[in-house]
């Protein structure tokens, strides 16, 4: 007997949804509202798909973990808007391909790789904190989103790369900058921005080139590049190898920076608003790194920092929006997901969903002590996804993340710009619109 032959009925239908122009242009409220009016699973109908909005871990958990086979990548509005961006890189690809290349990068984020590279995370956050001193003393506002970005840019080329890009980070992060703005709200008709992407997309492409001929006129080195060539199968030598390499490439620079630089950029963002918070982690900070020498253990013992960073992805997950379509007609929460439904799971909206998380909206870094995190739903809280396809670099990501909050908090107090509202725009990835402006103040300066 097949599903249809069950008469099960059909989610919930969102019957005033918006269009496809409106609904981009403010997703989130979307959501908030449709889940809180319709419960965790509804249907909405814009720009011609037939979508499902799965929000219960258990129904996050089906579509993820443990009928992932039925939920596909292939053929979303997200891997359209991906793959002219990425081309076929881990994010992107599906089955055995992307199973390979998962297989030859995994080795590059075992514990025993990163470790050492906490040097290196060291080095390049105190450079951006020397140059944090000048807008200290004068008091004059700098965009703390932009800094992030920078930063996590410039650690992830050296420690996976083994190549500083620094005089080039400007560079490339204004050009990954422009190809979220122009792919999240994508035009066929818009002649400006079509020309915008082609050439952010040509510029990205040349510094790839370039990581790749230092890294063949030095040979060697042990990190996630050396896997990569290594690994690389001689039938894909060519041009058309050559390419899938550097796309390879560009998907570890993207995914290795921007979520990671969103999430600090969050942190501070919550920091500035909840003082006493902020001062526990620079007391942290000070008991564990202090002048102490700087070694992994006691990176990862930075507790409350971790967990201010774990709220912070709570309440603003920089991947706020996953989707998968449903190849073959499943049951999913009672209701019938048809073959070719485009399928949802959004982060933002299962970490406030009110059955899993008390005051979903209050910033409180306690929710994530091991007694009160244990006893959750494991799929209630999903900043790096979840299933075969969880974030490969998590570990990387914390270890990054915990060591360049706390030498920030160490030294200067955040403070927000005056009259200036913080709001979540959810792009490829949900950023602070506009940047994040804030003072830096050193707290000897008090």
């Amino acid at each position: 007997m097949s599903l249809t032959d069950l008469n099960l009925p059909l989610p919930p239908l969102v019957t005033d949804a918006p269009d496809l122009g409106a609904l981009r242009a403010q997703p989130l409220r979307f959501l908030t509202e449709s889940a809180s009016r319709y419960g965790s699973l509804f249907r909405y109908t814009a720009g011609g798909w037939s979508t499902v909005v799965v929000n219960h871990p258990l129904h996050a958990q089906h579509v993820l973990q443990s009928h992932a086979r039925n939920y596909v990548k292939q053929g979303t509005p997200d891997l359209m808007m991906l793959l002219p961006m990425l081309g076929q890189g881990l994010m992107t690809t599906e089955g055995e391909p992307w199973a390979e290349q998962r297989r030859v990068a995994r080795p590059a984020f075992e514990h025993s790789r990163i470790e050492p590279w906490v040097q290196v995370m060291a080095e390049c956050t105190e450079d951006m904190l020397r140059r944090w001193e000048d807008p200290a003393r004068t008091g004059i506002p700098f965009d703390v989103e932009r800094e992030l970005g920078h930063l996590t840019l410039r650690i992830v080329t050296r420690c996976l790369f083994g190549c500083d890009l620094e005089d080039a980070t400007t560079d490339f992060a204004g050009a990954v900058q422009r190809l979220n703005s122009f792919m999240s709200r994508f035009d066929a008709e818009d002649a400006v921005g079509l020309r915008q992407f082609r050439e952010a997309s040509q510029l990205i492409d040349t510094l790839v080139q370039r990581i790749l001929s230092r890294r063949r006129e030095t040979g060697g080195g042990t990190d996630l590049l050396a896997l990569l060539l290594e690994g690389h199968p001689p039938a894909l030598d060519g041009p058309a190898g050559e390419r899938v390499l550097r796309e390879q490439i560009f998907t570890f620079l993207m995914a290795g920076h921007e979520t990671t630089a969103k999430a600090l950029t969050w942190s501070l963002h919550l920091l500035g608003l909840h003082p006493e918070a902020r001062l526990r982690v620079r007391e942290e900070a000070r008991a564990l790194l202090g002048t102490k020498p700087l070694v992994a253990e006691r990176v990862r013992a930075l507790d409350f920092g971790g967990r201010v960073l774990q709220e912070a992805m709570r309440l603003y997950p920089p991947v706020w929006l996953m989707s998968r379509i449903c190849r073959e007609d499943d049951c999913v929460g009672g209701y019938h997901l048809p073959a070719g439904t485009l399928v949802i799971v959004s982060p933002y909206l299962l970490h406030r969903h009110p059955d899993y998380w008390s005051e979903p909206e209050t910033f409180d870094p306690e929710r994530f002590r091991d007694s009160r995190a244990s006893a959750r739903h494991p799929y209630a809280y999903l900043p790096f996804s979840g299933g075969p396809r969880v974030c490969i670099g998590r570990n990387f990501a914390m270890m990054e993340a915990r060591l360049v909050l706390a030498m920030v908090v160490q030294r200067f107090q955040l403070q927000h710009v005056e009259g200036r509202r913080v709001e979540p725009e959810a792009l490829v990835t949900l950023r602070p619109s506009g940047g994040l402006p804030m003072r830096a103040r050193r707290w000897d300066a008090e």
